[in-house]
C-alpha cells in the first residue's frame, strides 16, 4: 500500500508544507502520493502554483494526485461547490446555449491548460474530478447519476480527443450512498481507479473491507481501489488481514493527521514504518524500472458486468459491457469494431439488446429495455465480421432473468397520517407513531408525498422531515443457506420478511429493528440491527418489508445481507431486487 497527504490548500491557510512536515518528524517519512486541489483556478481565481509544484513533487519521486473542488455559479460563496452554496445547475451545464454551460467548458478548458503543463512534463496523474459524488453534497451530485455520467463522459472526450491529454488515471470516487458503486458507474471504458472518502470515529483505524468487496466484487477485481480522502489511517496489518487491498490512502489536511485524537503520533508512525507501506523514497527507484505491458492481438471477448437480471421497466440505469482482450487477458484499446448484444433463446423477430462500438477495448450498452421476460436467458456477444476475421469468436455470458420491474417500491406518508380508516381523525402525535403499522398495511389510502422505485434496498434521499417511509422489495435466494439481515436508520427502523405478495400480519415481529438513530455506515449501534439467521433455499422467492420514522435532519434505512458463503451486500444491490 501507498502512504499518502492531501496537501494544505489556500482555503485552510498557505503553509501548504506543513502536514508534510509533520510526519516527517514524527515518522522519518515522506508520503508516496500528494494529494493536490484545483480549487483556485474556478471562478476566476488563479492560484498559478499547483501544476508546477506537482511536477516538482513528481521530479523528486513522488505520484500526484489532484483532486478538483470546482467553484461554480454567480455566488461568491467559499462552499460554491456544496450543494445548496451554489446556483449552478448540472442540467443546465449539460445544455448548450446556457450561462451554466458557458461556465462549464470555460472553466474546464482552463483546467485542462494546467493539466497539459503535467503533460508536457511527463508526469502521470491521479486524476479524480467530482468527488464523493453519490453523496449529493456537492453540485456535481445534486442532480442523479445520468447527469452526473454525462458530466463525467463530457469532461473524458473533452479531454482526451479536443484536448489530447494522456497522461490522466480517471479515478471514480462514489459513496456508500445511493447506489454509490453501481449505478453512478461511468461506465469501465471511462474509469482507471476506483476511489473511497471515508472518515472514521476519532481513534479508531477500520479498514473498510465490506466497501472493498463491494468495489472488487462489482468490478472483478480488474481496477485498482484506493482510499482516496481518509481520516484514521487503516491498520496496515488488519487491511491485509480482511483482504482488503486498497491500492493507497491520502490522509486529509490538518487536524486529521495532525490530532493524537485522530491518528495518535504512535500509530502514524506504526503504519509509515509498516513494511508494506511504500513511501516516497522507495517509489522513484521502483517506478524507474516499470514499463506498461503492451497489449497483444484480439482474442476473445469477456463481459465485464456482474450477471444481474434485467427490467422491461427499469428504474433506473441497466448497463452491460464487454471487452475485448489479447492471449494474456489484457483489454486491448487500440483496435477498432463493433459489438451487438442479443438474448439466448429469444423468439424470432426479437430485436436485438443493442449494437455498440467500442471505446477503449470495451463496448457498453446502455438503457437496455429488453422487449421479453423469462426466467433464464444468456447474454451472447457477437463480434462484427472484420474481428471475427481475426480470431474473435462470439462470447456467451451468464443467465440471468428478466423480470417486468425491478427496484424496491418506496412510499412516504406525513406523521399527520394515522393507522386509521377515517380520513377525520387527529393527527397522531409523534410518539405514537407506530412503524408495524405502515409495515403491515393499516395505513390506507395515504396522503403520500413519494412515491417511487429505488435502484438498491435503501431509501432515497430527500430533504423532507416529519414522515414515515415504507421500502417494499421481493427476491430471489442465490444458494441455500443461513442468512443474516441487517438495518440501518435514521431516526428509527424496522425490517419484516414474509411470503412473497403477502404483506406482515399484525401479529407479526420484526426481523430485524433498529430502535434509535444509526449512522448508515453503523450496523452495530444496537444489537438488534443484527438478524437471527433464516434458512433459504436457492430459487426461494421472499417478500422483505423496510419501515422507518423521520423526525428533522438527514435521514436513511439501509438493509443488508450476509449470503451463506459469508459475503457482505450492504445495501442488497438492485441487481438482486424484484419490484413487487
Amino acid at each position: 500500500m501507498l502512504s499518502g497527504q492531501q496537501e494544505i490548500t489556500p482555503w485552510s491557510g498557505t503553509a501548504s508544507e506543513e502536514d508534510f512536515d509533520y510526519i516527517k518528524a514524527q515518522t522519518g517519512k515522506v508520503p508516496a502520493v500528494r494529494g493536490f486541489d484545483f480549487m483556485f483556478y474556478t471562478q476566476g481565481a488563479r492560484d498559478g502554483r499547483v501544476a508546477e509544484r506537482a511536477i516538482e513533487w513528481h521530479r523528486a519521486g513522488g505520484i500526484v494526485h489532484i483532486c478538483l473542488h470546482w467553484k461554480t455559479g454567480s455566488t461568491a460563496d467559499n462552499q460554491a461547490f456544496s450543494t445548496g452554496k451554489t446556483d449552478f445547475d448540472l442540467g443546465e451545464a449539460l445544455t448548450p446555449g446556457t450561462r451554466d454551460h458557458e461556465e462549464f467548458v470555460t472553466e474546464m478548458d482552463m483546467v485542462a491548460g494546467e493539466l497539459k503543463k503535467l503533460q508536457k512534463a511527463k508526469v502521470p496523474v491521479i486524476w479524480r474530478p467530482f468527488h464523493e459524488v453519490s453523496g449529493g453534497w456537492f453540485w456535481w451530485g445534486a442532480k442523479g447519476p445520468e447527469n452526473f455520467i454525462r458530466a463525467w463522459r463530457f469532461m473524458y472526450e473533452r479531454y482526451t480527443e479536443k484536448h489530447g491529454i494522456d497522461n490522466l488515471l480517471w479515478t471514480y470516487n462514489p459513496t456508500a450512498h445511493h447506489g454509490g458503486v453501481e449505478v453512478w458507474h461511468p461506465g469501465h471504458a471511462y474509469v482507471d481507479i476506483v476511489g473511497y472518502d471515508v472518515y472514521p470515529d476519532k481513534g479508531t483505524h477500520p479498514v473498510h473491507a465490506e466497501m472493498y468487496r463491494r468495489f472488487h466484487d462489482f468490478y472483478l477485481g480488474r481496477k485498482p481501489f484506493a482510499l482516496t480522502e481518509n481520516g484514521g489511517l487503516p491498520d496496515p496489518d488488519e487491511m491485509f488481514r480482511q483482504n482488503a487491498g486498497w491500492a493507497f490512502f491520502s490522509t486529509w489536511t490538518k487536524n486529521f493527521v495532525t490530532d493524537p485524537a485522530v491518528n495518535h503520533p504512535d500509530f502514524l508512525r506504526r503504519v509509515y514504518q509498516h513494511s508494506r507501506v511504500v513511501n516516497r523514497e522507495r517509489v522513484a527507484p521502483t517506478l524507474a524500472t516499470l514499463a506498461p505491458p503492451s497489449a497483444g492481438k484480439p482474442r476473445r471477448l469477456l463481459f465485464l458486468s456482474p450477471p444481474a437480471p434485467l427490467s422491461r421497466q427499469p428504474s433506473g440505469p441497466q448497463r452491460i459491457e464487454v471487452a475485448l482482450l489479447d492471449e494474456n487477458s489484457r483489454t486491448v484499446r487500440d483496435v477498432s469494431g463493433e459489438i451487438a448484444l442479443t438474448l439466448d433463446p429469444a423468439p424470432p423477430g426479437t430485436p436485438p439488446l443493442g449494437r455498440v462500438k467500442l471505446v477503449r477495448g470495451i463496448a457498453l450498452f446502455e438503457d437496455l429495455r429488453p422487449a421479453i421476460v423469462g426466467d433464464a436467458f444468456k447474454l451472447v456477444a457477437w463480434p462484427d465480421p472484420a474481428l471475427r476475421s481475426r480470431g474473435v469468436d462470439p462470447q456467451t455470458g451468464a443467465t440471468i432473468p428478466i423480470y417486468e420491474k425491478l427496484g424496491a417500491e418506496f412510499v412516504s406518508w406525513p406523521s399527520a397520517s394515522v393507522p386509521a380508516e377515517s380520513t377525520n381523525a387527529p393527527p397522531a402525535p409523534a410518539a405514537e407513531v407506530d412503524l408495524a403499522d405502515y409495515a403491515t398495511g393499516r395505513v390506507k389510502n395515504p396522503p403520500a408525498r413519494v412515491t417511487a422505485r429505488t435502484v438498491d434496498f435503501s431509501a432515497p434521499g430527500s430533504k423532507d422531515t416529519e414522515f414515515v417511509a415504507r421500502l417494499t422489495t421481493e427476491l430471489l435466494a442465490p444458494a441455500d443457506g443461513n442468512y443474516t439481515f441487517f438495518v440501518t436508520a435514521d431516526d428509527s427502523g424496522e425490517l419484516y420478511l414474509t411470503e412473497p405478495g403477502q404483506p406482515p400480519t399484525a401479529s407479526a415481529r420484526p426481523l430485524a429493528r433498529c430502535p434509535g438513530y444509526s449512522g448508515d455506515k453503523k450496523w452495530d449501534t444496537f444489537p438488534e440491527q443484527t438478524s437471527r439467521p433464516v434458512a433459504l433455499r436457492a430459487g426461494q422467492r421472499i417478500r422483505l418489508t423496510g419501515v422507518y420514522r423521520q423526525r428533522s435532519g438527514g435521514h436513511h434505512l439501509v438493509i443488508g445481507w450476509r449470503l451463506p458463503d459469508g459475503t457482505e451486500e450492504k445495501p442488497i444491490p438492485g441487481r438482486r431486487l424484484i419490484h413487487p
